[in-house]
């Protein structure tokens, strides 16, 4: 694949004309999601949506791959001011929707990638992708949570999960020093909680509903906390974007090649 004059096909710039080219180089598109959310008090509530977005661009960049706007709502639990939640199964609709009008156009392949990992956005993503395939034959699609895509953060949080810990903020550091609050919560013992391991991930290509699986599946929701924040290094969320970059180009050119074949 060739990129649009080297900056990706990302589609909020793009016009009817980039648009038609596009799909005659590529068939793939990666549909980021976050959520609007507490993150801490010292994060930005964009925190989700907005890297993972930044993520997603870079790998258009690269593979020259359709990156549409991102959803920036999700199902968060969460009750500070400022976190908007939607259900779950509107999630699920909207993601479903956006993907079935990228395949009448001609996409053949989604990275339906979950910048927010809470187990209700996990549940409504993989959801959609099962009704994706079934709703349209013959496409592919990967499930990508945004923490399997980093070796080292998974390293770090030992398949477990985190929020607004050192990985967060350290990405944030790294992409928007700006948006990071210089207060940051102290992690001790007793606000550190215990992470079920449960984006440890061997194949991010999905395969058809195993028949039997219920239609809305059932996650666990974690709450705040995880590697203490103070431990953030713009260097340490460079080298996890880098990552992720690295893994998601991986996942999009598997797409590319698996709905050409």
């Amino acid at each position: 694949m060739t990129t649009r004059r080297g900056n990706g096909n990302i589609m909020e710039s793009m016009t009817v004309k980039d648009m038609i080219g596009a799909l005659k180089r590529t068939r793939t598109a990666i549909i980021a999601s976050g959520g609007t959310e507490q993150h801490g008090y010292h994060l930005p509530l964009s925190t989700d949506y907005m890297t993972a977005y930044e993520v997603a661009k870079a790998v258009s960049r690269r593979t020259g791959c359709l990156v549409p706007p991102p959803l920036c709502y999700s199902f968060s639990g969460g009750k500070l001011p400022g976190t908007t939640d939607i259900s779950p199964e509107t999630t699920t609709r909207v993601i479903t929707e956006i993907c079935l009008s990228l395949a009448e156009q001609g996409v053949r392949g989604f990275a339906l990638f979950a910048g927010h990992c809470g187990g209700e956005h996990l549940g409504a993503i993989r959801e959609a992708g099962y009704r994706i395939m079934e709703q349209a034959p013959g496409t592919k699609v990967a499930y990508v949570p945004v923490l399997s895509l980093s070796k080292s953060w998974m390293e770090l949080l030992a398949g477990g999960g985190e929020h607004a810990g050192k990985g967060e903020t350290s990405l944030v550091l790294h992409l928007r020093p700006d948006l990071v609050r210089a207060d940051r919560p102290i992690d001790t013992d007793k606000t550190r909680r215990p992470r079920p391991s449960a984006f440890v991930i061997k194949d991010f290509l999905m395969q058809p509903r195993p028949k039997g699986l219920p239609s809305r599946e059932v996650f666990y929701t974690y709450g705040v906390g995880g590697p203490d924040p103070n431990l953030a290094t713009a260097e340490f969320g460079k080298l996890l974007f880098d990552e992720m970059v690295e893994c998601l180009t991986d996942i999009v050119r598997r797409l590319e090649k698996a709905t050409r074949s």
